[in-house]
């Protein structure tokens, strides 16, 4: 960790152009906050807020009674969103960078964890994003998927709002709905979040670590350890799970 310590000028260098990797929502975006009024102040369009319905499950049990969708209250679609990628309100500019939160458009090669930037905007005020390191597959005709244009190692994609949906789980067969652009902030996320991603990069600040095995998660993501940067650490902060250490001392050797 001393020796991927990213401080000063290389600190400074990397705040903007590399994902940041922090324990909580808080310090997300805080960071989010300061990239996006560094870049834009108060000259960028208004937020993106979204539009929550319950819908019923189309691949429910026809054999079923059809649940009573307008029973349900706001308090349990909330619950049932509480979890959701896609927050209530997506802030955003000209030459933001976005990381994608769906799978919508996996055809084209982007998931969810794609990172990219706001390239431009159609005039109904749809984001289109732009995403390097990123090649128009074979077969893929550009108008598929909202695919705008592409080139050698990028593309450009409208990214219209999308059903994001989580199912009610007091109510069988019926479904909470979220319509929202497909993408986040991305120059900070929460280590929790970036659970099951592979990145090129990120920089690691960490020194408010609280949950066991969090260290070791954030560490995990980066393939390379010269593409991490450690921007603050805490040894303390390097926590282990009671029950596993408890397990490798009492567990037998075979």
């Amino acid at each position: 960790m001393q020796e991927r310590c990213a401080s000063g000028s290389t600190s400074k260098e990397i705040e903007t152009s590399v994902l940041h990797l922090v324990p909580r929502h808080k310090n997300v975006s805080a960071h989010n906050n300061k990239c996006l009024t560094r870049l834009a102040g108060n000259n960028r369009p208004a937020d993106c807020l979204c539009e929550d319905s319950i819908e019923v499950d189309p691949d429910r049990d026809p054999s079923l009674r059809e649940p009573d969708v307008m029973g349900i209250s706001a308090e349990t679609r909330a619950a049932a969103l509480i979890e959701c990628v896609a927050p209530r309100r997506v802030q955003h500019c000209l030459n933001a960078r976005l990381m994608f939160t769906s799978n919508c458009k996996i055809t084209l090669g982007l998931f969810h964890g794609s990172i990219g930037r706001i390239g431009s905007y159609l005039p109904g005020g749809s984001p289109v994003c732009r995403f390097e390191n990123h090649s128009m597959p074979d077969g893929v005709s550009r108008g598929t998927q909202g695919l705008r244009d592409a080139g050698m190692g990028w593309m450009e994609v409208d990214c219209a709002l999308v059903k994001f949906k989580a199912r009610v789980l007091s109510v069988p067969s019926a479904l909470t709905v979220r319509l929202q652009v497909p993408f986040v902030l991305g120059w900070a996320i929460t280590v929790h979040r970036s659970q099951s991603l592979t990145l090129s990069e990120a920089v690691l600040d960490l020194c408010e670590a609280f949950e066991d095995g969090m260290v070791q998660t954030a560490v995990s993501r980066v393939a390379d350890k010269n593409r991490m940067f450690v921007e603050s650490f805490s040894p303390i902060r390097m926590l282990a799970d009671m029950a596993a250490a408890r397990f490798y001392m009492e567990c037998p050797r075979l």
